[in-house]
């Protein structure tokens, strides 16, 4: 739907005190036109604002997008905070509060609409080896600093066991076992799903225990989370960031441990030194509990829709492989 005037009202201050900071202290807007799209990867609307753009007299005017968003506090935190330390793989943003524990209005840069591809397509090694560069960036450059990160909140036991059992997989998991068809096409996947959900509570909570891992972390990685421009990745909807282990980020974007090892590699470059053999073994642990955190989706849309079956084995590959 089409944003109302109030929109644009109150979204005028913030757009004119990001275009000064970023595109020039002396930019006006000339023209402002938008549009409200709901974001597959976000809980909220997010508004886009094209603006025509004049930083002098003698220049013509120039075209700038930007994005409006209620964003909770984390998120507009993390963002500012990624902005001064890795601006090239998040867009640029403004807000004016950075203190109030509620949502509040955030300007980013409108970096468009090409996400990374899912796991079920083909992917361009140069999109993963970019994924790899980043997010390595990213957590190196927090590995030592996690006391700068104490009004982020820390992941621990309870926060597993509330993704697995509360929130994600177990509610979707005893929908679909409610179902004769699906119990017996995917009969002898049940056990195991089972087995792997029994233990994943406390194989997570001792892998986020070790020292020497934890960092900033999005928690929240997929394909819609990131943006694409000009063959780089940009990681987007930090709304969810704790600090924890890094180990959580990976397996959603690497889902087999050799891409995972692109990942690796690039953390040693970062003079992150992990052995092959122990990065696997908790990449595995880590990528057992992916499985898990998003099998939900796939559950709930395949009693819809059988032809999800594909995704649902693409999961549960992921607990045995």
């Amino acid at each position: 739907m089409p944003p109302n005037s109030e929109d644009a009202d109150e979204a005028r201050p913030l757009l004119e005190a990001t275009v000064r900071r970023f595109v020039s202290p002396h930019a006006d807007i000339v023209r402002h036109e938008t549009r409200r799209r709901p974001v597959q990867a976000s809980t909220s609307d997010v508004v886009h604002h094209e603006l025509l753009v004049r930083t002098n007299a003698h220049e013509p005017p120039r075209t700038v997008g930007l994005v409006t968003k209620r964003a909770p506090l984390a998120e507009r935190r993390v963002l500012r905070l990624l902005g001064e330390v890795v601006p090239d793989l998040v867009p640029f943003s403004h807000t004016f509060d950075l203190s109030t524990n509620d949502v509040a209005w955030t300007c980013m840069e409108d970096l468009g609409s090409v996400t990374r591809p899912n796991s079920l397509a083909p992917i361009d090694l140069a999109v993963f080896d970019s994924e790899a560069r980043g997010l390595a960036r990213i957590h190196a450059a927090f590995l030592d600093r996690t006391n700068d990160l104490d009004w982020l909140p820390t992941i621990d036991r309870a926060y597993f066991e509330r993704c697995i059992h509360e929130w994600f997989w177990r509610p979707a998991w005893e929908r679909a076992l409610s179902n004769d068809d699906f119990r017996a096409e995917f009969a002898s996947a049940i056990p195991v799903v089972e087995h792997a959900a029994a233990t994943i509570v406390d194989e997570m909570a001792a892998l986020n225990a070790e020292e020497g891992a934890r960092t900033l972390t999005h928690t929240d990685l997929h394909p819609s989370n990131e943006l694409l421009r000009d063959g780089e990745v940009h990681f987007i909807d930090w709304g969810a960031a704790h600090v924890g282990t890094l180990y959580l980020d990976i397996p959603h974007l690497f889902h087999t441990p050799e891409l995972a090892a692109r990942y690796r590699g690039a953390l040693e470059r970062r003079d992150v030194l992990v052995s092959p053999s122990d990065f696997e073994e908790r990449y595995r642990v880590a990528a057992r509990y992916t499985a898990l955190r998003y099998m939900w989706w796939t559950l709930d849309e395949w009693l819809s829709d059988r032809s999800a079956s594909v995704w649902v084995r693409h999961y549960l590959d992921r607990l045995t492989s």
